[in-house]
Parts: structure tokens; C-alpha cells; sequence
């Protein structure tokens, strides 16, 4: 039940008869109400028992058994296989939010840096495997530790819950934006090759992260005191820079370096040779 109000989850065993339907749901209200088995014998479903399942005092949800003779003795019975059935559910909500906690980072929700270095492996050996390309984005917000020096943790925390929004909202849903710590972000862009920043100087295409940083620019921050917040960010490819997850992530984090070095608010690129691409607020391109 929510706000006192059952949702069906699951249907079994009556198909489309919604006759039967509403008298299956009718007897799951009436059980989680009274807290109690409810045994009933009228069509169109017939015999049935609805026992409802308990976490403390509350009430989870209710099961329904229809061609149940509703005697004291299955009375009896419902009652303790709704508490197994409550107990098992109970314990598997329980796995399954220790399981979340495990690889989300509670101040965004994003996926946190256990998962990141997890995946970035798995990534890189589907992309070996499929003989694919695989993007890593190394993302900082500017001029954080002064940030929250003048402002606050408060603020700082919501400006980093703000950025993580934007981050989530312009990636792909196949990217996998993650909180690496403090203020740095890392995404892992499966089925994503090396651009090249030349073509963005003449004219060609933004390139890929560099339009999520220009989101970011243009986003509104309430948090923060001038309402601007921006970002710099360091990319590398595999398998066209590096070859393996440790290398990928150093050369991206050189190239993260080489953005903040050259001004902050700028997306730079690793390449394998050591030289470091970046596109600048111009979209033109530079090698510092």
C-alpha cells in the first residue's frame, strides 16, 4: 500500500477477467485493512484466502489465493506463509539496498568510484572483445576548494548535487556518469571513438564532452552566488590512446591537468604520442 492505497503489482491465474479482477483486489484491501486473513466464498473467483503480508506492524503488501477452501485450518496456514513470504521479501529489500549502498554515492545518486573502476574494465573488454571503441571523461568542477572555502560545505554539496543533474541529463543513457570524489566526476562513453579537435576548429561538430561543458555554462546554479558554475574535463579512447583501464584513466586525468593549466571551462584531449589537444571556449583548437 501507498498513502493507504493498495497498487496491484502482479496478476496471476484470472487473465483479462476484470470482474474477477476487482473482486481479488476488493478482498486484498479488505485484509490489509482488518491486518488479518480474510477468507471468502462468493463468484465470480469462488473459495479464496487474501492474508496479508506484516513488516512490524506494517503491511507490505497481500496475497491472494483463489480455490482455497476457507476453512480455520488454511486460515491458519495462510498466516504462516504470508510471514515466510513477508520475511523473505523483507530480507531481499534489505540485500538489495546494502547492493545500492555498495555502488551509489549518496550525495548525487550517481554511481560512486567502486563501480567506475569496476565497469571501466568490463567496458574496455567488451570493447577488446567486439573490437569497439570506449571513451573515458575525467570531469572537475572549477575552482571548487575556493568555492567552498568562501561558501560553505552546504553550499558546496549543492553545487555538486546540481552538477551531477546537468552531467546525467546531456550524457547518453548508455553513458555511465559516475562521482569519482570530491568535485571530479568520471563517465565511461561505451561506442564512443576519438574526434579529433581540428575538425571542430573548422567548423566541424562540437565534440561530444565539450557540449555537456557547454550545458554546464549555461545552466542556471541557484546554489551558487553568481549562479554560474563550470566545468573542465580530460579525455582518452581506448583502444586509440591506450589499451588497458589503468593507462586510459592517467592519460585522461594528464589531459583534465592540461584543461585546468590552460584557463579552466575547456575539454582536452589525450592522444597516444603524449600530445594533448583542447578545445577552447572559442572552439578553437590548442596544445598546451
Amino acid at each position: 500500500p501507498r498513502e493507504g492505497e493498495l497498487e496491484t503489482v502482479r496478476r496471476a491465474g484470472h487473465g483479462n477477467d476484470e470482474d474477477a479482477s476487482a473482486e481479488l483486489e476488493a478482498r486484498a484491501a479488505e485484509a490489509a485493512v482488518r491486518g488479518e486473513p480474510v477468507c471468502r466464498r462468493a463468484p465470480p473467483i469462488g473459495a479464496s484466502i487474501a492474508a496479508p503480508l506484516f513488516d512490524g506492524r506494517q503491511v507490505l503488501g497481500v496475497v491472494v489465493a483463489g480455490g482455497v477452501d476457507p476453512g480455520e485450518e488454511r486460515r491458519r496456514a495462510a498466516r504462516l506463509v504470508a510471514a515466510q513470504i513477508a520475511a523473505n521479501w523483507k530480507n531481499a529489500r534489505q540485500l538489495a539496498d546494502l547492493r545500492q549502498m555498495a555502488v551509489v554515492d549518496p550525495l548525487t545518486g550517481l554511481f560512486n568510484r567502486r563501480f567506475f573502476e569496476r565497469q571501466l574494465r568490463v567496458e574496455i573488454e567488451r570493447a577488446r572483445r567486439h573490437r569497439r571503441n570506449v571513451s573515458l571523461a575525467i570531469i572537475d568542477v572549477d575552482g571548487f576548494k575556493r568555492f567552498n572555502a568562501l561558501n560553505g560545505y552546504d553550499v558546496g554539496d549543492q553545487v555538486i548535487r546540481d552538477t551531477a543533474e546537468v552531467l546525467r541529463g546531456n550524457f547518453r543513457e548508455v553513458d555511465v556518469v559516475t562521482r569519482w570524489g570530491g568535485d571530479e566526476f568520471a563517465v565511461i562513453l561505451p561506442e564512443t571513438g576519438r574526434q579529433r579537435v581540428a575538425e571542430t576548429a573548422k567548423g566541424g561538430p562540437v565534440h561530444f564532452v565539450d557540449r555537456v561543458r557547454r550545458a554546464v555554462a549555461a545552466h542556471r546554479f541557484p546554489a551558487a552566488p553568481s549562479g554560474r558554475v563550470t566545468i573542465s574535463a580530460g579525455v582518452a579512447t581506448y583502444p586509440a590512446d591506450a589499451a588497458d583501464p589503468k593507462s586510459i584513466f592517467q592519460l585522461a586525468n594528464q589531459a583534465l591537468l592540461a584543461a585546468k593549466r590552460g584557463g579552466h571551462n575547456r575539454v582536452c584531449l589525450a592522444g597516444p604520442d603524449g600530445r594533448i589537444e583542447c578545445v577552447t571556449l572559442e572552439g578553437d583548437a590548442a596544445a598546451p
